[in-house]
């Protein structure tokens, strides 16, 4: 009887000790210390990985921002404006698959600004191109600016700020959220 019982508890009659099982016995408390350890690390992780996704936004934002008009063929009828911040600009004269033409206009000196008034994207460039020539209509030195897969309807290259805020006054009433930016 007294083996039939040793037997029920993990002893064997033979060895007269113990059975050595696989299984790992904590306690509670380290259990416990152990869990808020991980969960410690994960949160950093974590956090690490939004930081440098932050940076990596930045630089691809950056890069988006750039925007280059490449000589020969261009088949936009719309111009490309690109601010650039050396003494020279340079203005392209566009028109449907001709060769780009490059004038260089000296730019004043000062602080600049555009109002961007609409974003396109490629696949409405014809909507875009077709708003650019109704603001033309209307006098105002309209112009698309290439941003990825974006085209971005702008209002001239200001260098007064007052001039800027009537000309903003005046297309807030159809662009209700247009904004002023300054290039340099």
């Amino acid at each position: 009887m007294r083996e039939r019982q040793l037997n029920l508890f993990g002893f064997d009659s033979n060895k007269k000790s113990p059975s050595k099982s696989n299984n790992i016995l904590l306690p509670l408390d380290t259990l416990i210390l152990l869990g808020v350890v991980i969960i410690l690390l994960l949160t950093i992780a974590f956090s690490l990985g939004v930081e440098k996704g932050r940076r990596t936004s930045h630089v691809a934002k950056a890069k988006k921002e750039e925007v280059s008009v490449e000589a020969g063929l261009i088949e936009q009828a719309a111009p490309v404006i690109k601010p650039e911040p050396k003494s020279q600009v340079k203005v392209v004269e566009v028109t449907p698959a001709v060769e780009a033409k490059e004038i260089a206009v000296s730019q004043p000196k000062g602080p600049s600004y555009i109002i961007r008034l609409a974003t396109y994207t490629k696949e409405n460039k014809d909507l875009a191109v077709k708003e650019m020539e109704k603001l033309k209509e209307e006098g105002f030195p309209a112009g698309l600016s290439d941003s990825g897969k974006y085209l971005i309807l702008i209002v001239g290259e200001f260098t007064d700020r007052a001039e800027v805020d009537k000309k903003l006054a005046i297309l807030k009433k159809t662009y209700k959220d247009c904004y002023i930016k300054k290039v340099r």
